[in-house]
């Protein structure tokens, strides 16, 4: 296991000493997993744009590509 030694501005520790005394956790336990939890949301959005350009790439080769208004519908998120 690693250990990493950041500065933080005051009031963002002692922020973490209320949320690590209203959890009764150590402040380490608080910081891993808001560590991990806003790494998880990037790779998310990483994935995200990952599909969103092979979209892109597919509709600029050409394929064939599906009106907005008839996803909805086949969805049942818009009525006939």
């Amino acid at each position: 296991m690693s250990a990493i030694t950041i500065r933080i501005p005051d009031s963002l520790h002692n922020d973490l000493n209320v949320v690590a005394k209203f959890q009764d956790k150590p402040k380490s336990r608080v910081i891993k997993r808001a560590l991990e939890n806003y790494i998880l949301d990037i790779l998310e959005d990483m994935e995200d744009i990952k599909a969103a350009d092979e979209a892109i790439a597919r509709i600029d080769a050409g394929e064939k590509t599906i009106p907005w208004e008839q996803v909805k519908r086949e969805c049942g998120l818009l009525e006939d």
